[in-house]
């Protein structure tokens, strides 16, 4: 396996020979992985794989079989509910579908963790609202209900919603699953702005080659459970390794890569 050259920065995110399966079918076979502070790291790989299995490993969703995963330097299995609860602060999780709160309006959908999590006052909580809708775009939607707003609309308030309370980490899983080309570009812009004007590290589940190159800063593909490349991007895509050729196809090129 191939890994980036080590800076010397602890990692955010760290995974060492994590194994889990569901009865008697195997899907992580001693995963490591690394995410630096600041980095953006995609997660390739076919389907189970295991790709959103290690994400919710990460937020602790999941327990490992074996191994062993740290966030922020703590060890998830010995942090305790309280323990995993404060970690769970420091990220925000972009879900497939958006997971938005049907019977709330956009403005309320974003409250929500300012109000549980934070205790704000509604006089606190509604500029951290606003400045969260006009960083993803959707300025003017606060009144509007998820069944009045398009996919990618959707997809951007849950974006906003990840990020409102200010996370050190933020997951992606699918970022662009049921959309169409021309707003998976959309999305993809926006994950890459929120990394560079925010300083997020952020790890993406996601299978279209066009949103890992604009996004990632590094690439991870999982083959058979395991971490078999891993590599920044524009080396990733130009790997000739076989098994990452056969996956990508014969079409797939080295990237121009448009991210800083």
């Amino acid at each position: 396996m191939r890994t980036p050259s080590e800076t010397g920065d602890e990692p955010v995110v760290r995974m060492r020979g994590v194994h889990k399966a569901f009865g008697s079918k195997q899907i992580l076979r001693g995963l490591d992985l690394e995410v630096r502070s600041g980095r953006t790291l995609a997660i390739m790989g076919g389907s189970g794989t295991g790709k959103s299995v290690a994400l919710r490993h990460v937020i602790g969703l999941m327990e490992p079989d074996a191994g062993s995963i740290e966030v922020f330097g703590q060890d998830l299995a010995t942090v305790g509910p309280a323990g995993l609860a404060r970690l769970r602060e420091r990220m925000g999780y972009v879900f497939q579908e958006g997971a938005l709160v049907g019977w709330m309006n956009i403005h309320d959908n974003l409250a929500l963790p300012l109000r549980e999590r934070e205790g704000l006052s509604e006089a606190e909580v509604r500029p951290r609202v606003e400045e969260a809708m006009e960083r993803v775009h959707v300025e003017g939607a606060g009144a509007k209900f998820p069944s009045e707003i398009s996919g990618g609309m959707k997809k951007r308030v849950g974006v906003a919603r990840a990020l409102i309370t200010r996370p050190e980490l933020v997951l992606y899983d699918e970022p662009n699953a049921g959309l169409d080309p021309e707003i998976s570009r959309s999305i993809n812009d926006l994950i890459r702005e929120v990394s560079d004007t925010l300083g997020v590290t952020a790890l993406v589940v996601e299978h279209r080659v066009e949103c890992i190159e604009r996004v990632a800063d590094e690439v991870l593909f999982l083959h058979e459970g395991r971490a078999h490349v891993h590599a920044p991007t524009a080396e990733f895509f130009a790997s000739q390794d076989p098994r990452l050729r056969a996956f990508l196809g014969p079409s797939s090129t080295a990237p121009s890569i448009t991210s800083s």
